[in-house]
């Protein structure tokens, strides 16, 4: 069922805004504490219900997606845009699956989810905390060499997916890289299990990042879907921002 997802799915959502203030760099491979993380009092979430299927699911959905191999060459596409031992921010981790790969190739990792449940499993399986935050708590200061956001946005309504990558790209450094991907077409969905689900082409993921400057799409390709689900192939986009002027 296409729809327009503002009218018909979001129309209590309050704006969203990126908070633009000041926070500690963190140094080092120090891991950073729920508590030093920027904090939006009035967050409201279209995509929670998103968030609810995954913490209703949650074992679930752990078990289907942590021992998943078939992502390690697309992972291997990040690390190889990154500098050694790079500090990097695995933005919506799910299982963890991909935080523990990049630490295995000797990346510095901090990881986030939206869902607490997931959380919880997360830290078990990669062996430290992993934060509970949205995407609009990420601290705007450039700690970041790089920031892997697999399918992290494929449940966001507009307003929430520009917020999301504003502040993605504000954690960045100068030159630091974005790593995200979208299902393949051109619609927006609420699938089976009640969750809103963006599909994007090329033309139509150039016209979303073109409102934000700051970012140049360096890469994009195709992956098949690593659960094996029909039609559901991934296009990927590698991102690089821009070093600031001064």
């Amino acid at each position: 069922m296409i729809i327009n997802f503002f009218t018909n799915f979001c129309q209590s959502a309050s704006a969203i805004k990126c908070p633009i203030v000041s926070s500690p760099r963190f140094l080092g491979t120090f891991q950073p504490t729920k508590d030093e993380f920027i904090k939006s009092p009035n967050i409201s979430f279209c995509s929670s219900k998103g968030t609810d299927f995954y913490d209703n699911n949650a074992l679930q959905f752990f078990n289907d997606t942590k021992d998943l191999k078939s992502m390690e060459p697309v992972c291997d596409e990040f690390i190889n845009v990154l500098p050694e031992n790079a500090e990097v921010l695995d933005a919506g981790c799910g299982s963890g699956r991909d935080s523990k790969y990049f630490m295995s190739k000797g990346l510095s990792v901090t990881a986030i989810d939206g869902s607490k449940e997931l959380c919880e499993l997360a830290s078990e399986n990669i062996g430290q905390e992993v934060l509970n935050l949205n995407y609009n708590q990420i601290p705007p200061s450039p700690k970041y060499d790089g920031i892997w956001a697999c399918a992290a946005l494929v449940h966001s309504s507009d307003e929430e997916m520009h917020q999301s990558i504003n502040c993605m790209a504000n954690a960045l450094k100068d030159g630091g890289i974005l790593q995200t991907n979208f299902k393949l077409g051109d619609k927006t969905i609420i699938d089976g299990k009640n969750r809103v689900q963006r599909y994007f082409n090329e033309q139509t993921l150039e016209k979303l990042f073109n409102e934000h400057p700051n970012l140049e799409i360096e890469k994009t390709w195709v992956t098949e879907d690593v659960l094996k689900r029909p039609d559901n192939d991934w296009l990927n986009v590698i991102l690089r921002k821009k070093l600031s002027e001064d």
